[in-house]
């Protein structure tokens, strides 16, 4: 009987003292998919930033919701569809010129009742550009989390950084 008890106490603390594997083929699939979508995030961006809105366009769903860094847009109704955002984009090209996206981190998002990798991408980024009015050098970081459907379709965007402030260098008289 003494042979089983340590025995058993052996394999217990063998079995305990294994590294367990925490990791799932649904993690593993999901973290495939947040680095495929996180190219397509940085793709997009890189479009957006030489203004080929053409090739920016197909990165994303018709269904796109955009909601912007806005002061007062944070309301759920207040998001930008696939066409205003567009223009909103094209917009921000006549302020500014050598416009410029360095991607410092991509991070998985996660599903908020799991906490596992959801395919989703936060990306955090320093912009930096030029006026156009007045030459002034710019430069800001930027945080945006990017959704995708099942066709690795860009669907919804949340953004945080200080749009109202680049907007206002950009817009300053010359000095």
């Amino acid at each position: 009987m003494k042979k089983i008890i340590l025995c058993f106490l052996v394999s217990a603390s063998l079995i305990a003292c294994t590294n367990q594997e925490t990791t799932t083929n649904g993690d593993d699939a999901n973290i495939a998919t947040f680095k495929e979508n996180s190219k397509l995030v940085e793709a997009s961006m890189n479009a957006f930033t030489k203004n080929n809105l053409t090739t920016w366009d197909t990165y994303f769903a018709d269904s796109l919701k955009f909601h912007s860094a806005d002061y007062g847009k944070d309301a759920p109704d207040s998001a930008l569809n696939l066409s205003a955002t567009r223009l909103r984009l094209a917009g921000f090209h006549k302020l500014v010129k050598n416009l410029n996206a360095k991607f410092e981190q991509f991070v998985p998002d996660l599903d908020v009742v799991t906490y596992k990798p959801n395919g989703s991408v936060r990306a955090y980024i320093t912009m930096s550009a030029e006026s156009i009015s007045n030459g002034t050098k710019m430069s800001h970081k930027m945080y945006q989390v990017y959704t995708f459907n099942k066709d690795h379709k860009i669907i919804d965007i949340d953004e945080y950084f200080d749009i109202t402030g680049a907007v206002l260098v950009g817009t300053a008289p010359k000095k």
